[in-house]
């Protein structure tokens, strides 16, 4: 990842500013729809888009892994468009890493979620809005208490409505499993 220097700190503690403001502390699990919408961002699912029925077919049906989500402007609001073809937790993902770029003030522009990352976009931007969008569904401090109460993965992916990906990802870089290793 590409990311500017201090910006996995600034990432934790802005992170902890937006669960604040959500009323939800370091341990809840996020609701990724409250979150979007205290950021004016409408969530709007492929198959809602009767007049593109070819291109939500194609995306839904025949190419599920090839399109997450994205965000457009429609009207004068910002949505983000997902692929209702997706498990519960990618879906939350893709909303929280769309909701980050908002959140960063990264420059509005028809963004493409794909399978790896985003499809268009600047890749500093999408490394940046991948990690605080992983902060944001659960916080460093969050899966180091995990790894410190050997929380099976399984587990901890239902407790924070995130994948089993996500939380390897999570509980690997939050130092937790380091400092265990040191402790032996």
């Amino acid at each position: 990842m590409a990311l500017w220097r201090g910006f996995q700190t600034y990432a934790v503690d802005l992170a902890t500013k937006v669960r604040g403001r959500l009323g939800v502390s370091l341990y809840e699990r996020l609701d990724v729809r409250q979150l979007a919408a205290v950021y004016g961002l409408s969530i709007v699912s492929f198959d809602q888009l009767s007049s593109v029925s070819e291109a939500v077919h194609y995306f839904t049906e025949t190419h599920t892994r090839q399109l997450s989500g994205f965000v457009a402007q429609v009207d004068s609001q910002q949505v983000i468009l997902i692929n209702p073809a997706h498990c519960d937790e990618r879906i939350a993902s893709t909303i929280t890493h769309e909701v980050s770029h908002c959140i960063l003030c990264h420059e509005s522009k028809l963004r493409l979620t794909g399978e790896q990352a985003c499809l268009s976009g600047d890749p500093d931007q999408e490394d940046e809005a991948s990690w605080l969008g992983g902060e944001l569904l659960l916080p460093r401090e969050a899966a180091r208490r995990l790894v410190f109460r050997r929380v099976d993965e399984v587990d901890a992916a239902a407790m924070f409505g995130v994948s089993i990906e996500m939380v390897r990802w999570r509980m690997n870089i939050c130092g937790g499993r380091q400092m265990q290793r040191r402790a032996r």
